[in-house]
């Protein structure tokens, strides 16, 4: 391993064994970095950690830790209390990749932005088959509004893998807290905004993998609710007042208020409106597929109709 790595990439897995050699090479390829690869296997059940094993006892860079199942946001804390590099990177597993030049293209603006103590790159959606969907960049401007405003979509507008940051920072924010169980990306972003700025790179430079089951679909509510609480936390600091208790048992609880019908309805219209110019007939499939999950709402099947 490297004595200092410039990276120390940080990654929770659960169940991801089907994708998880190609997401390690997206990491593992990366140029122009010195790197640490930091993986915690939380708990899986599907191999996960045997693939993992192997490939670290291939790459010394990678650093494989096992335990029962605890969630996200604990893998990501306890990887980063292991972390030595400059710079904490976020990847995903289940199908996300970086890009080729991603992290030293990061570590090279967040070198020559002294004001910055974070920076996001642009990305691009793929559905559950790596059909490409859309590219997303959002500007600085748009990201300093939703965290300075606290305003909606702004402060959720940064994608939790694609993102670099400053590690003296990360610590000095308090790194990510257990008690958020989701929406754990929007109170660290918050909170390192209050010590500095997000720098974005205008590039797409990750591959987001977008399906049905991912878990800012399966747990909707759960992810507002922590996302509002999370705002309110920074309101609240912000104004030189105790942050509200972070007393979570209702929102740990809390069950989706969509239904699995409404979700997939929602998706498939997503990658439907995606495609709908580029494969008409893919659309119009997935448009049917939105219909047929809501057969009371008319617009999916009128979009199905126009793709003829």
């Amino acid at each position: 391993m490297n004595t200092h790595p410039d990276v120390s990439v940080l990654m929770g897995v659960y169940n991801a064994a089907p994708t998880l050699a190609r997401t390690l090479d997206s990491i593992l390829t990366q140029e122009g970095v010195a790197l640490e690869f930091i993986v915690v296997d939380d708990g899986s059940t599907d191999g996960s950690g045997e693939i993992l094993d192997r490939a670290a006892a291939r790459d010394s860079r990678l650093v494989v830790l096992h335990q029962a199942n605890a969630g996200l946001t604990i893998s990501l804390q306890r990887a980063s209390e292991l972390a030595r590099g400059k710079y904490l990177a976020r990847q995903d597993a289940g199908g996300d990749r970086s890009l080729p030049g991603r992290l030293a293209a990061q570590v090279q603006c967040l070198n020559e932005r002294k004001d910055a103590v974070f920076a996001t790159c642009g990305h691009r959606y793929l559905d559950a088959g790596d059909v490409f969907l859309c590219d997303e960049i959002r500007s600085e401007e748009e990201i300093k509004s939703g965290l300075t405003t606290l305003r909606y979509p702004g402060v959720r507008g940064i994608l939790h893998p694609s993102v670099m940051i400053v590690a003296d920072a990360f610590r000095a924010a308090g790194g990510y807290r257990a008690a958020f169980v989701v929406a754990q990306d929007i109170d660290l972003w918050l909170r390192l905004h209050e010590l500095g700025t997000c720098a974005a790179v205008p590039e797409i430079l990750y591959d987001y993998r977008f399906d049905l089951g991912g878990i800012s679909r399966r747990r909707y509510a759960q992810q507002m609710a922590f996302a509002e609480l999370a705002v309110r936390c920074a309101q609240a600091r912000r104004n030189g007042k105790a942050e509200p208790p972070l007393v979570l048992q209702q929102y740990a609880a809390m069950d989706d208020d969509k239904s699995s019908q409404s979700r997939k309805a929602e998706y498939h219209y997503f990658v439907g409106s995606c495609l709908r110019d580029r494969d008409p007939s893919s659309a119009r499939s997935h448009f049917l597929m939105a219909w047929r999950a809501q057969p009371h709402r008319f617009k999916p099947l009128i979009r199905a109709v126009l793709t003829w």
